[in-house]
């Protein structure tokens, strides 16, 4: 006799992330913008602005009125109907040097996780690549996980040098050579695994490339008075 079957329910499946509308920041978003720091906690204006944690109407304004050729801004705003105009992230590009902008980027704290500071990551990076800009460099505390970890996901590694204050200055390059995963040139001993009847992934899954052994072909032998 067969054992009676016992239903289990399955797991809940993870709703999909929405994507988070990304835009230029604008004059009209001063208010917003102000709103929107005035609601960080405590720590996290300390961590934006390296312990300066006011934000006036004047420097609201200033964050909204980049000339878009040097200097650039953009909002993440709500995705919550009726919400849109709430901003929840702001990131700013200034320049800071001869091909090179300064970022700073915030995130509303109960938006963190969500793919926010990558969103606005990326809109940086793009427009700094398009007005032909070589490198952006960026401070934050040494403990800053979250933001260490943002500006790492760039396409090419940044540099990271200790500064004074348990502060640390991040350098991301722009430009060299294109990163492997990008050249789509095989890498040694490269597998793609799949299982039968599988869709292929947008990236195929590499193992580790065997180990490449030089062997240097001995000298030809000499004679006694070669």
């Amino acid at each position: 006799m067969r054992a009676p079957r016992i239903h289990r329910p399955s797991a809940p499946r993870a709703t999909p992330r929405s994507s988070v509308p990304i835009r230029r920041v604008r004059p009209s978003d001063a208010a917003a913008l102000r709103c929107f720091y005035d609601g960080l906690a405590p720590e996290s204006r300390r961590a934006r602005f390296l312990g300066w944690v006011g934000v006036s109407d004047g420097q609201s304004l200033t964050f909204c009125t980049p000339d878009h050729v040097h200097a650039e801004g953009f909002v993440a705003l709500s995705d919550r109907p009726g919400d849109e105009s709430t901003v929840i992230g702001h990131l700013c590009l200034e320049p800071a040097g001869a091909q090179q902008l300064e970022l700073a980027v915030a995130v509303a704290d109960d938006q963190q996780g969500r793919g926010v500071g990558r969103a606005l990551m990326a809109a940086a990076l793009g427009w700094a690549t398009e007005h032909g800009y070589e490198e952006i460099v960026a401070s934050c505390f040494a403990d800053n996980w979250r933001v260490l970890r943002l500006l790492g996901a760039a396409a090419y590694p940044p540099r990271v040098n200790p500064a004074e204050a348990g502060v640390v200055n991040v350098s991301i390059p722009l430009h060299g050579p294109v990163p492997m995963p990008w050249s789509g040139l095989p890498a040694p001993a490269a597998r793609t695994r799949r299982a039968a009847g599988q869709a292929p992934s947008r990236a195929p899954i590499l193992s580790r490339p065997c180990r490449v052994v030089w062997r240097r072909t001995p000298p030809p032998a000499r004679g006694a008075g070669g």
